[in-house]
Formats: structure tokens, sequence, C-alpha cells
């Protein structure tokens, strides 16, 4: 009786070690084991990340000599290949590609915005032509509603009925400097798209809405401040995150970042969180909620929710540049160094 008296008070102090690791694990912010860092390939710094699965997507970079690489997965990054051309293609001088865009359809049919031209390819990346002149050369989104017919954003938004290759324009929000740089299709009918521009003392976002698959376009009237994410969970309830900064060209004044919602698809907004991330500097371009409970934003480091945007926590606490979610099932992230990571859920 004695000796076991004795073995217990022995083990009191691996007891309370072991309980105080586990305390410790429990309350930690640091989630980024749940990252799994994959072996791709270096593409120079991160342009832009697409993908239209789990599986499939690009990654775009940009190398010292300005030359655009891009690498591609069909398993999920287990494997990449990688394409590399340098400035030219043929005699039609295009330059290298700032932002990419995949179709969900054929994932060999790539568009692109290289400077001030806006090119196609259709053998995943190797090739690269112009398409329609008419459409305008400003960043913006593409969005696939089947393999014909496709949305695009920007200064204006266009649409295309032959698969992209010629265009025209269903709406001009007259937003001056202000572009549509988001785009998101809720339903085959419902899409909205968002953006704005912040720079010395001006500071205004912009809207629109479809309910007819992209035809026509209707202006979302809010006093919204530039818009730098966007998630919508279903055609009416959804998120967005706007840039509070103002100034002039002598100073700015940092405004952090806000959250807002609405349930009755734009018409009315409630704000959720007030300068989300604490840090008046920290800045949130990149929104993604998986349901209305669960979300990640993307700003000095991997932010996530799950309580509907009430609170953050940074559970990747990185360099990360880049984070793109093509589904509720997985999502990539990128760092400083051009790491790819990924997580499952």
């Amino acid at each position: 009786m004695k000796t076991n008296y004795r073995l217990f008070i022995l083990l009191i102090p691996v007891f309370l070690i072991l309980s105080t690791a586990c305390n410790k694990n429990d309350t930690t912010s640091d989630y980024s084991y749940l990252w799994q860092k994959l072996n791709a390939p270096y593409f120079g710094r991160t342009s832009d990340i697409e993908f239209t699965s789990c599986d499939t997507g690009y990654i775009l970079g940009i190398d010292s000599t300005g030359g655009s690489t891009i690498i591609k997965t069909y398993d999920g990054g287990q494997t990449w290949q990688k394409i590399y051309y340098p400035y030219s293609h043929s005699a039609q001088n295009i330059q290298p590609t700032s932002q990419l865009s995949i179709s969900p359809f054929i994932s060999n049919i790539l568009f692109a915005l290289s400077y001030n031209q806006n090119v196609f390819s259709k053998d995943g990346g190797y090739h690269w032509n112009i398409i329609d002149t008419n459409l305008n050369s400003t960043w913006g989104k593409y969005h696939f509603l089947t393999p014909a017919d496709v949305v695009r954003s920007g200064e204006y938004i266009y649409t295309s009925k032959d698969s992209g290759f010629t265009w025209s324009k269903v709406y001009d929000s007259q937003g001056g400097f202000a572009f549509f740089t988001m785009l998101q299709f809720t339903s085959s009918q419902t899409g909205y798209t968002c953006g704005g521009i912040a720079f010395d003392a001006t500071n205004y976002g912009l809207m629109a809405k479809t309910t007819n698959g992209g035809n026509t376009w209707q202006p979302i009237n809010y006093p919204f401040h530039n818009i730098e994410g966007i998630s919508f969970t279903n055609d009416n309830t959804g998120y967005i995150v706007m840039d509070m900064d103002s100034g002039n060209t002598a100073r700015t004044y940092a405004g952090g970042s806000d959250l807002y919602k609405t349930n009755d698809g734009g018409n009315t907004w409630q704000i959720i969180k007030k300068n989300m991330f604490i840090d008046y500097y920290n800045h949130a371009n990149y929104l993604y909620f998986r349901n209305e409970q669960d979300g990640f934003a993307l700003g000095t480091g991997i932010y996530h929710t799950t309580n509907g945007g009430i609170s953050w926590q940074n559970e990747f606490p990185a360099a990360i540049t880049n984070l793109f979610f093509p589904n509720p099932s997985c999502c990539y992230a990128i760092d400083k160094q051009g790491n790819v990571f990924k997580r499952t859920f």
C-alpha cells in the first residue's frame, strides 16, 4: 500500500505537465498545423491563383525578368506542370499576365489580362491569342455559367455567348475610377459584382446585382467604402468587407476593415464587426464564408471566424499573400516565399 502511495506521489508532476500542455494547445490560436505544405515548384512573385475544384487549378507568378510562370495541378497539388514564357507570343507582343481565370467546364481554357490586352489560351497556357478588342482591358473577373455563357466584370460588365471569344457590354456603372474587381454568382440566375477605389482623399465602393444570369444588372445603392472582399452563401445572405482608410497625398488615415452582412439580397446591410482585426493598419483583402457562421479572411495571416464574423482568430500567423477557396471543402494559400499550402475540411 505504501508502495502504491509513493508511486502516486511521483506521478503527480507528470499529470500536471500533461494537463498544462493540453490546456496550452486548446487555447492557442495557431492552427497552422492544419495547413499542409505542398511540394510545388518555384513560380516567382505570386500574381494570381485560380482553382476550379480541390484538384484542378493554376498559380500564376512573375519572375525577376518580368516574364510569367504558370504552374498547374490536376491532382490537388501532389504533382505540378510548369509553363513559362518571357514576354511575347509571335508578333502580337503579349506582355506577362497579371490575372488568370479558368473555365470550370474545360480546364485547358484560360483567360488572362496581360497588361493592356485580354488574352486566352485553349491548351492550358502554352499558347495565347488576343480576344475581342471590344473587351475593356481593366482588371476584372470571369464567371462561366455554362461552357458557352460567360460573364466578365471590370470597368464594365460584359457577357459572351461563345465561350468568351466575343463580348457585349451590358452594364456601365459610370463609377469613374472605380472598377468591379470581384464577381460571384450564387445560382445560375443571381450574381453580385463589386469593387471600389481608395486613394488620396477618395474612398468609395460600388456594387451591382443580376437576377437573370448576367443579362441585365441593377446597382445596389448603399454608402459603400472601397469593397475588398465579398462572400455570399446563398442568393440573399452575404458578407462584404470594406477598406475604411481615408486621407490625402500627405497622409493616409488608417481606418481598418469593417465587415457588413445582408440577409435580403443587398437591400439592407448591418455592420457585424467594426475594425475586424483590431489593428487599424491590418486590412482584409480576401473574404470567404463556407457557411453563414464559418468564414475566413486574409490579413496579416489567415483569420478564421466560427460565429458569423463577430470574432476572428489568426489561425495561420504567417506572411500569406494569397488565399483561395474553390469550394467549401478546401483552400489554398501562398506565402511571400512562394510556398503553397492546402487545407481540407
